[in-house]
């Protein structure tokens, strides 16, 4: 698989199932998804992978860190 980005409006189901799907598939690599949420920032993050980044909250925002190398 080669990396990519999709852009558009899936609803909660298919991406869930994608999300599984870059998971099974992600073997060494690092993926992130964006997407929508119901909350002030009106958007929410998934990390997965090796040395992922995580969300953190920091004065009432989410925002993505790297751990420390």
């Amino acid at each position: 698989m080669a990396p990519g980005v999709f852009v558009g409006n899936a609803s909660r189901r298919v991406r869930d199932r994608l999300w599984d799907l870059i998971i099974a598939a992600i073997g060494g690599g690092q993926a992130i998804m964006v997407e929508p949420a119901s909350n002030e920032q009106h958007w929410s993050v998934r990390t997965a992978g090796k040395d992922r980044w995580f969300p953190v909250e920091w004065d009432g925002l989410v925002l993505a860190a790297r751990p420390k190398l």
